[in-house]
């Protein structure tokens, strides 16, 4: 039997804790977390367009209540604003706030550097083909709980 076998799933969720846990080192100085930032770094990159919690959601993996919670302690920070869609008045659309676009720079440097650590000694190739195979290895999971999760036997 392949010593490796069945290693991969908590290889991932390992790797998962660590990046966490890199990241909320360096935003604790910030006073966020890894999971804010995740949300406040997409509602940057697209501020331009009108982004709602259903896309963060969509984008990030979130579930309704993780996204609630960010959102509503990213608003008491001030770091985003909360308006109703005037098109679709069901809908709420987010913007970052001046002091919540204050933090891109932080943010992209965190980012490097947590890129920087994990790929360290790789080469490109390597790299390259990690981030592939964590690409797809993630769509697959994502198909999965697209489809209503894993099925029980029997």
């Amino acid at each position: 039997m392949d010593a490796n076998q069945f290693k991969t799933a908590s290889l991932v969720v390992r790797l998962g804790n660590v990046v966490a846990w890199l990241r909320n080192q360096r935003m604790q100085q910030r006073g966020i977390t890894s999971s804010q930032s995740d949300v406040i770094r997409y509602i940057l990159k697209h501020r331009d367009q009108p982004v709602s919690a259903g896309d963060l959601m969509e984008q990030l993996g979130l579930s309704p209540s993780t996204m609630a919670g960010i959102l509503k302690r990213l608003e008491n920070k001030c770091l985003i604003t909360r308006t109703t869609d005037e098109k679709d008045g069901r809908k709420v659309l987010i913007a970052p706030t001046r002091e919540g676009m204050e933090l891109e720079d932080y943010l992209k440097e965190t980012a490097r550097q947590t890129e920087e650590i994990l790929l360290r000694g790789m080469t490109k190739a390597e790299q390259d083909e990690l981030y592939r195979l964590l690409k797809m290895a993630l769509q697959n999971a994502d198909a999965v709980k697209k489809a209503g999760g894993c099925k029980q036997d029997g």
